[in-house]
């Protein structure tokens, strides 16, 4: 069975070469060092890295912070947690650390307690949003920020987009199918889009929230992995691949069938394609003492 550990060491890199896994390595740590950048995090900061997986974001910041502050590493994977300790033991690193195997829906930590928290592609796979960042703003101190990175798969192309039309026409059923999937609100990787980012974060009780956009161009050479990886890869442990989900509305070897079509109808051929992203960086302010300074007369 297939756990997140797993998922982010072997299951995300299928049907990529060892360059291309390479280059998604340093398109993940530039990533993080975006985060890091908007995050204004100081030595002394008690930082929370919500669902770290294998502690990219908290282990930079542990290191930067050279144990004044206080890193909390947390997911509820614990084969990811134990990474993350393995990866803390090498650095030689024995202080300024905390370990939670916790939900990020139920975190237990005392309200205002950390003055800073990094996310990244943790909300796309939580069902109910609202309530994983209501509990994220719980734990905040007042002035505190959150930077957050997310997929917005909602805004990709589909993929019969990328197939040239006489597939399409033939196979329409599928576009079809992919529009169901792609409408689907139960889904949590596709239930949201920028807008409702925004209003989210508005609605718990964020303030200064900012959108920023970040679109990751792919240029590849289509090969039989790469197509396979498309309907057989799981988007996360507990999601089905888009061949499980075309396994709803048809049988398996017709399904076969259009794969295959789809190797030989794109098979060296060269693509782009472009996936949506987004960072949200908010604050959590004391708008009591803030309604109380508005109405102070400067006279």
């Amino acid at each position: 069975m297939d756990n997140w550990y797993n998922w982010l060491t072997k299951t995300r890199y299928e049907g990529l070469d060892k360059s291309e896994i390479i280059n998604s390595q340093k398109w993940l740590n530039s990533i993080c060092d975006f985060i890091l950048n908007f995050s204004k995090i100081k030595r002394t900061d008690t930082v929370i890295d919500v669902g770290c997986g294998l502690g990219f974001l908290g282990l930079k910041i542990l290191e930067a912070q050279k144990g004044l502050g206080n890193v909390i590493f947390l997911d509820s994977d614990e084969e990811c947690l134990n990474e993350c300790q393995k990866r803390i033991n090498n650095l030689k690193i024995n202080s300024g650390y905390m370990i939670l195997n916790s939900d990020c829906s139920k975190i237990p930590l005392e309200n205002n307690f950390v003055d800073n928290v990094v996310i990244r592609s943790v909300l796309a796979h939580v069902d109910n949003k609202k309530e994983a960042l209501s509990e994220i703003y719980r734990i905040m101190k007042y002035n505190s920020i959150i930077c957050d990175f997310e997929p917005v798969i909602s805004q990709n192309k589909h993929y019969w987009e990328i197939l040239p039309n006489d597939l399409v026409e033939k196979y329409s059923m599928f576009k079809n199918y992919e529009e169901i999937i792609w409408n689907d609100m139960s889904d949590s990787l596709l239930n949201y889009d920028y807008t409702t980012l925004h209003d989210l974060y508005e609605q718990v009780g964020f303030s200064n929230i900012k959108i920023i956009k970040h679109i990751l161009p792919i240029n590849m050479k289509v090969d039989n992995e790469i197509v396979d990886s498309w309907f057989n890869t799981k988007p996360a442990p507990n999601k089905k691949s888009l061949k499980e989900k075309f396994l709803l509305y048809e049988k398996e070897s017709f399904i076969d069938e259009y794969i295959n079509e789809i190797k030989k109808g794109i098979i060296d051929q060269y693509i782009r394609i472009e996936s949506n992203f987004c960072f949200i960086i908010a604050e959590k302010l004391d708008k009591s003492r803030h309604e109380i300074l508005s109405r102070v007369s400067p006279f």
